[in-house]
């Protein structure tokens, strides 16, 4: 069996990594400006990150959601102090796929709206929802093509009118005058300054 051909790979092989550097199996040095999908930002072999997983690796490694956990409570109480939304839940997944969605999800749930406005040129990941809001018919299998998704809006800065509360994730949940709009959806929506500049005249 080999790995499946996602897509192209580059002819180097890493073998360490340290800080902001990675070596390749030829001993030659790089600079990475990639970060890992944003995931290992604080740099690689980090110290204390290095310690805190393996002293959790030699108390267990992996358990389920079905009971309690005190690191996952520990971890919503500091995002809730540094992000200043205490009052707001923590939902945990693996991927960016996962996250987005069941953002998209939770936005259909919160406004029991169906169509989704999505982004000319994003990606979102390769779950069902995402695909299907993802400007690419080629990695759209007929299985999701009853998934409403209005034309793909080109990426354009505006501020949007929705409400302080309507982030979630990678996802805004707009106001009910948007009529038959269920969410906006875009990788780069932040906040309130959210990247969908036809929204509220969509009915």
């Amino acid at each position: 069996m080999k790995m499946f051909d996602v897509y192209p790979v580059y002819d180097v092989d890493i073998v360490r990594a340290e800080g902001s550097y990675v070596w390749d199996n030829k001993g030659t040095k790089y600079l990475d400006m990639y970060g890992g999908h944003a995931v290992i930002s604080i740099g690689h072999t980090n110290p204390h990150y290095v310690k805190m997983l393996t002293d959790q690796l030699n108390r267990i490694g992996f358990y389920s959601n079905s009971v309690i956990i005190d690191q996952q409570r520990e971890l919503a109480e500091k995002l809730g102090k540094l992000s200043g939304k205490e009052d707001y839940q923590l939902f945990l997944c693996n991927s960016g796929a996962e996250a987005n969605e069941n953002a998209l999800k939770l936005a259909s749930f919160f406004n029991g709206k169906k169509k989704v406005i999505a982004m000319k040129g994003a990606f979102h990941g390769r779950t069902s929802l995402a695909v299907a809001a993802t400007d690419n018919p080629k990695i759209q299998a007929p299985v999701i093509i009853s998934i409403s998704v209005l034309l793909p809006l080109p990426l354009r800065p505006i501020k949007a009118s929705c409400s302080p509360r309507s982030s979630v994730k990678f996802m805004g949940v707009c106001k009910r005058r948007a009529g038959s709009l269920a969410i906006a959806f875009s990788s780069r929506m932040i906040g309130s300054d959210m990247y969908c500049s036809q929204i509220l005249s969509v009915k």
